[in-house]
């Protein structure tokens, strides 16, 4: 085993610093010529009590409830989605997945009917040759256990890493969008089920900002929302035309985001063991062209 000095250890840290500065200026397309406006504040909403959820890669609003969320963690964990209680922090109810078979589950989005569709769409080796849709109810008090109906899906141009799964509850339309130096946005299809293998369409003349790892269809249906480790951007749908990018507040390794109430709200959630969620804002002269018809 090799063990650093301590001027090697102080070296390293700088290193890693200066490294975690430069990440919201890396997860920008370059060359860019969009101004990317300041983070608005954040606050500290919570920090994650259950020990359980250290790998969280995903997070969803309640509709109509401003205190229950719902989480997930990504690869490595079980296959479970839980119920979080803002209000302190620890976990209220689950929901465990019977017979999936989940490799990298990284993304969760709000569907209709009071369910979840989640996203086992993780591939950081670029091996596999399909990936996974679940769909489950939300937890409630207690946990459950649920069979989840399944959509299975390729891609047409090969295999890709991706975290970011973005569905509009009011069409049913889905999109996968990847984690590479140039986001691609795919696009499940209208009628995929759970007999045989979907494949999916790319976006022609699509691209989004780099090494996306979250998003959320904002209220209304007509713009997305995306984040990666540093910046959040809006794309007006189904153009998927950039309205706007704005910077997000630090977090270890932020993954997950959601929408609060229809507002210009934001909870943004990270990995690690007791991690914060917090609260941020859509600038609002990026939010009046988000409602702009």
């Amino acid at each position: 085993m090799h063990v650093l000095h301590h001027s090697s250890s102080r070296r390293w840290t700088t290193v890693a610093a200066a490294a975690v500065a430069l990440l919201p200026l890396l997860c920008v397309n370059p060359p860019s010529s969009a101004t990317i406006l300041p983070a608005p504040g954040v606050r500290v909403v919570t920090v994650i009590k259950d020990t359980k959820v250290q790998e969280l890669s995903s997070l969803v609003s309640r509709l109509h409830s401003r205190r229950n969320k719902y989480i997930a963690n990504d690869s490595g964990n079980k296959p479970v989605v839980y119920g979080l209680d803002l209000h302190n922090g620890r976990t209220a109810g689950s929901v465990h997945l019977v017979g999936a078979r989940v490799r990298d589950l990284e993304a969760m989005a709000a569907g209709r009917h009071r369910s979840l569709w989640l996203g086992d769409i993780g591939d950081n080796s670029h091996r596999r040759g399909t990936v996974h849709l679940f769909n489950v109810p939300v937890p409630r008090r207690g946990p459950r256990w649920v069979r989840p109906d399944s959509v299975r899906l390729r891609y047409p141009d090969g295999r890709h890493n991706a975290e970011a799964m973005i569905v509009n509850r009011r069409s049913g339309a889905k999109w996968i969008i990847t984690k590479d130096k140039v986001g691609h946005v795919y696009r499940v299809p209208p009628h995929a089920g759970s007999h045989g293998t979907s494949m999916m369409r790319r976006l022609p003349g699509v691209s989004t900002q780099a090494y996306v790892t979250d998003g959320v269809v904002l209220a209304g249906g007509r713009t997305a929302l995306l984040r990666n480790y540093g910046v959040a951007g809006i794309y007006r749908l189904p153009s998927w035309r950039q309205i706007g990018l704005f910077r997000l507040p630090w977090q270890r390794m932020g993954e997950a985001i959601a929408q609060e109430h229809g507002t210009r709200a934001l909870l943004l959630g990270s990995e690690g063991a007791h991690s914060k969620v917090l609260r941020t804002w859509i600038p609002r002269s990026l939010w009046r062209r988000v409602n702009r018809h």
